[in-house]
């Protein structure tokens, strides 16, 4: 089972259509532009062939090890296996084992020859080997390449029910192991500790959608605010002019507030004033989500996400349809009793009744539905340090099947293909 799994995400990064760069032993104009069309070749095939073995080999590294095997052992056996795979067939269809096994021959009989050996003589890497060569670099660049963006699109996804602490979670989430969580920042995540165990880089998908309906507050393109007001009319805004530490905070905009809730007495009033909220609102939250999924890993020095498990803080990841639940590798519950959780909305809210609340909580999918379909849950029916020893066992158990030891399909891939190269290299020079 897990044998086919592997191969069959490997199979998918290296398509059968692709052909060598030509050798520099063909006409000059003729094997440029022959190149030029199997360098654009390879890019085309090979990146998305990339993208879904390491979004494959993710998925299937982020589940339940079986049996007695530890999450960082599967974690980096499946990976490395994959990436191995991948690598192998790369090798043998740019025909760089060809290559190897000729320099290897070559090596062989020179060494065998007196005449040669005295001579200085031995295998030399010709146009074809150098062809050979650079094809297989540029095919394991392009996989590792591909791997490395569908390795980074599996975030952790934290969900819950309402008043099951979820907030509270996150908070202790982004603060290493024994600190104290610290303020949300402008970028939108929660803390930025370092030390101890990893501390977690938290998207806030609530704080997303609350920013999108603020003018000036995010950048071109992200913002909702115009189509909003344009939907819902001048009704929903505020009749107060926004204070010098709002427009400061927002980029100096001076266009009036939309009113929460007022929009919120409208869409709760009548659904299909809701549903057309959500068709504004829902494709730019998912937007700026994936853009900072990508962002926040890739480019993690500039985001100050180093070291960190990028996650995210997405309340109704079930409630909001397979195309969102698909993106997550891996989720995590938070869960507490439904009598705990009608307790703690109560006390939340003071203005409503028992029924009330009760309504909100029967408005989302039921909590131990949630719980049967996740990775890890995190129980919050206690105080707060059972709440704490649940997080750090929780934060351990995601940190050992995403890092997997440090092992990654693309660097498994880049290290495996530098190797070979140099085992080619190494055996013509003989």
């Amino acid at each position: 089972m897990v044998a086919s799994d592997v191969a069959a995400a490997a199979a998918f990064a290296v398509p059968t259509n692709l052909v060598a760069l030509p050798s520099a032993s063909t006409v000059p104009v003729a094997a440029a532009a022959a190149a030029a069309t199997c360098t654009a070749k390879a890019i085309t095939l090979l990146l998305p062939g990339g993208f879904l073995l390491g979004a494959l080999s993710e998925r299937l590294a982020l589940r339940k090890a079986p049996l007695h095997v530890s999450s960082p052992a599967w974690g980096a056996a499946v990976r490395a296996a994959a990436a191995a795979v991948a690598v192998r067939s790369l090798y043998l269809r740019s025909g760089l084992s060809s290559v190897n096994a000729a320099a290897s021959a070559a090596a062989i009989s020179s060494a065998a020859s007196a005449s040669a050996s005295a001579a200085g003589g031995g295998a030399r890497l010709g146009a074809d080997a150098i062809a050979s060569i650079a094809t297989f670099a540029l095919w394991t660049g392009c996989v590792a390449a591909g791997a490395r963006l569908g390795s980074v699109l599996q975030p952790v996804g934290i969900t819950g029910g309402i008043a099951c602490g979820k907030s509270t979670v996150a908070e202790l989430l982004s603060a290493s192991e024994g600190e104290q969580p610290r303020e949300n920042d402008d970028k939108g995540d929660i803390g930025i500790s370092v030390g101890g165990k990893p501390p977690f880089a938290i998207i806030d998908v609530d704080g997303i959608g609350h920013d999108i309906l603020i003018p000036g507050k995010l950048g071109r393109g992200e913002s909702a605010y115009e189509d909003v007001v344009s939907e819902f009319g001048t009704a929903i805004l505020s009749k107060s002019p926004p204070t010098s530490d709002e427009r400061k905070a927002d980029g100096g905009d001076d266009r009036p507030r939309i009113e929460r809730r007022s929009l919120g007495d409208v869409i709760f009033r009548d659904p299909s004033k809701r549903r057309t909220l959500n068709k504004l609102t829902h494709p730019l939250i998912s937007k700026i989500m994936v853009k900072r999924v990508i962002t926040w890993n890739i480019f993690a020095r500039a985001n100050r996400t180093e070291n960190r498990l990028v996650a995210v803080d997405i309340p109704l990841l079930y409630e909001v349809g397979l195309k969102m639940r698909i993106l997550f590798g891996l989720v995590v519950v938070v869960a507490c009793k439904p009598s705990t959780q009608l307790a703690r909305l109560m006390e939340r809210n003071k203005d409503l009744t028992q029924e009330q609340c009760q309504n909100r909580i029967d408005s989302q999918m039921p909590v131990t539905d949630k719980v049967e379909a996740a990775d890890v849950v995190i129980w919050n029916d206690s105080n707060m340090d059972d709440l704490k020893a649940e997080v750090e066992r929780a934060r351990k158990e995601v940190a050992g099947r995403v890092k997997g030891w440090g092992i990654t399909v693309p660097r498994v891939v880049l290290l495996l293909g530098a190797s070979l190269i140099a085992k080619v290299v190494a055996a013509a020079s003989y």
